[in-house]
């Protein structure tokens, strides 16, 4: 289980770094992690002074940057799901974003002027079915943010 944890960190890093460096500025590359929000959905709570947590039902959302995702990973112990929200990209950040995805993706709708992307990725072994279809991660893309989540975005977007 924390390998898999380990993968989906490493994972929505190695994106994010793909997606949104767009230059050689280290300026520019903290600034995109500055608008980046990780999201864990973890059974247990977890207060740190580096993330927030809100209770969901049974559950908890617990979040804080995406710079602090490995932190708060390596303290979550069981979780149900996670998710990266970008808000303010570029359009070559989404085309990035949709070039890199489009190998892996199982169908798209779109919803409210809002596409989603659902996606299968045999590296992540856990999946749900959506409309019959083994689907890992959403991509959920509206005018001002961006929001990724594996399995699926679990905290609205």
């Amino acid at each position: 289980m924390k390998n898999i944890k380990l993968r989906f960190v490493i994972f929505a890093i190695v994106l994010i770094c793909l997606i949104f460096y767009p230059a050689k500025s280290s300026d520019k590359f903290e600034s995109y992690f500055d608008r980046a929000e990780y999201h864990i959905f973890a059974k247990h709570d977890f207060i740190s002074n580096f993330s927030t947590s809100t209770r969901c039902g049974n559950s908890y959302i617990i979040s804080c940057n995406i710079c602090d995702a490995k932190k708060l990973k390596d303290n979550i112990t069981e979780f149900l799901g996670e998710s990266v929200r970008i808000k303010d990209y570029t359009n070559s950040q989404l085309k990035n974003l949709k070039t890199n995805f489009e190998k892996k993706k199982v169908f798209e709708e779109t919803i409210d002027n809002m596409q989603i992307i659902y996606c299968y990725d045999r590296a992540l072994t856990n999946f749900v079915f959506v409309d019959g279809k083994k689907v890992n991660i959403q991509i959920a893309i509206s005018t001002n943010e961006i929001n990724i989540g594996y399995p699926l975005i679990l905290n609205g977007y």
